[in-house]
């Protein structure tokens, strides 16, 4: 499971324009500089993820992944 908190993702995403532009270009490297501890399946669901969906759509699939 993802090691980060959905309320602080959802936060950092709409209050942090440089956060938005590091996940879109490479959301495990925004994640780990960020202190976020990722496994290697959270790192492989994360490099699979599509980073042009439209913010809401991106919302809502990273909290997805953190439930799994």
């Amino acid at each position: 499971m993802l090691q980060y908190d959905a309320k602080w993702f959802i936060d950092r995403w709409i209050n942090d324009q440089e956060f938005r532009a590091a996940m879109r270009k490479d959301p495990v490297e925004a994640l780990t500089d960020r202190g976020v501890t990722l496994s290697e399946n959270d790192r492989a669901t994360l490099r699979m993820l599509d980073t042009s969906l439209p913010d809401d759509e991106l919302i809502a699939r990273v909290t997805k992944a953190q439930m799994n």
